[in-house]
């Protein structure tokens, strides 16, 4: 992309300003963000969220993979944590009413995760972000490495996901100039 692609703007602010913006209005308790030593470097772009204790964790890493950044995640979050909600720093139309929409589902199924998953507008159960991980599968999360992300461990282990479904088309991920130029084309975001 030619520049860290969370510092991107998007609407007058960086891409991943939007990510932070979405969990703190869900009401999260703390947010994790993980970062690589150049957006660490670059870290005064953001504002990060007042009245939510923000933590950075550094993947000094960067080329390792999602499963690594995940587990540095979970490993730094508060010790009295029963879950985690993962978001991703590039797919800035998260919305909060849809962070806390899986969060009621995650806290009423039982199950140890919780992920949405997005019909309607052509599209027929696409699995998106968020995703909530109760803290006792964490030890076999944060085993991922590498390019080994969730949504892989959670194919294996269908019988652990409660599904969460959401109208409309998900977030969808900034990882190409072609989805950049797209997410600034589509103008402000409705929601």
């Amino acid at each position: 992309m030619g520049a860290p692609k969370g510092l991107l703007p998007l609407e007058g602010r960086p891409i991943l300003q939007h990510v932070l913006e979405a969990a703190a209005a869900s009401g999260v308790f703390e947010i994790v963000l993980v970062v690589n030593p150049t957006v660490e470097a670059r870290l005064g772009e953001l504002a990060l969220p007042a009245g939510v204790p923000t933590r950075v964790v550094v993947n000094a890493r960067e080329s390792s993979g999602i499963g690594d950044s995940l587990g540095l995640g979970l490993a730094a979050a508060r010790g009295d944590a029963s879950a985690a909600v993962i978001l991703l720093g590039d797919q800035p139309r998260v919305r909060p009413a849809v962070i806390e929409r899986v969060a009621r589902a995650f806290e009423k199924s039982g199950k140890p995760c919780a992920r949405s998953v997005y019909s309607g507008a052509q599209l027929e159960h696409v699995p998106a972000h968020p995703v909530f991980v109760a803290r006792k599968l964490w030890p076999e999360v944060m085993a991922l490495s590498g390019g080994k992300g969730l949504a892989e461990w959670l194919s294996r282990h269908p019988e652990n996901l409660q599904v969460v479904e959401c109208e409309g088309t998900p977030p969808g991920d900034i990882d190409t100039p072609c989805d950049y130029a797209a997410a600034c084309d589509a103008g402000p975001d409705p929601a």
